[in-house]
């Protein structure tokens, strides 16, 4: 019976490991403060098909984030297009965690995170992260009495 067992345990992690899917883990949502920078924490797995593609692939991987199929962030451009900011890791990793820098009101909203590679491995991601970007209030000084 042992035997039996190993076998169906060797089998799930079998499973496991070649049975990958495209998934992303981010959060469901992040607040930030207008003007303000965000991090966003980020990881993915593409189906073991396409390792050899991430593996020839490694200095030209990039990440982007769209709003509403409108283009913000793309990690192979210095700036723009309107956000500017890096993938904070290792994408060939599978590490997407994005730093995003002044952020406008404006830019609230649901994003989601393309992976790129080559002709082969391009992926947007279904799963959002919901970006809520609040009013940066400035704290005034207290007026001095003489």
């Amino acid at each position: 019976m042992i035997g039996a067992e190993r076998l169906i345990l060797i089998g799930c992690l079998l499973q496991g490991a070649l049975g990958r899917e495209w998934a992303v883990w981010m959060p469901q949502s992040i607040e930030a403060l207008s003007g303000s920078c965000v991090l966003i924490p980020c990881g993915f797995e593409i189906p073991s098909e396409y390792d050899p593609d991430m593996a020839q692939c490694t200095q030209t991987v990039k990440g982007m984030w769209s709003k509403g199929g409108t283009l913000l962030f793309d990690s192979s451009r210095q700036s723009g297009p309107p956000l500017q900011g890096k993938i904070a890791e290792n994408l060939a990793q599978k590490n997407c965690t994005t730093v995003l820098e002044n952020l406008p009101l404006s830019h609230s909203g649901q994003y989601n995170f393309r992976l790129e590679c080559n002709a082969r491995l391009k992926a947007t991601f279904s799963q959002p992260v919901e970006m809520n970007i609040k009013e940066h209030f400035r704290v005034r000084q207290p007026a001095v009495l003489n």
